[in-house]
């Protein structure tokens, strides 16, 4: 299943179409990703953020 079908299930819609690269962020923390949605996502801190409440995603097709 795509990501973009999967979060579309778990009523959390992205638009991967307009994403410039292969990674895109979503305003849920990435907890909350995991435990709601069990979807793994990247905490932003690991990009230096200091923002708990966005994640990235991968907008990779695999």
């Amino acid at each position: 299943m795509k990501a973009k079908d999967l979060l579309a299930q778990r009523n959390l819609s992205l638009e991967f179409n307009n994403c410039p690269g292969y990674l895109t962020i979503l305003p849920v923390p990435w907890g909350q990703m995991l435990e709601q949605h069990e979807v793994l996502a990247i905490p932003a801190s690991i990009f230096g953020s200091s923002r708990d409440d966005i994640c990235v995603l991968s907008t990779l097709n695999v």
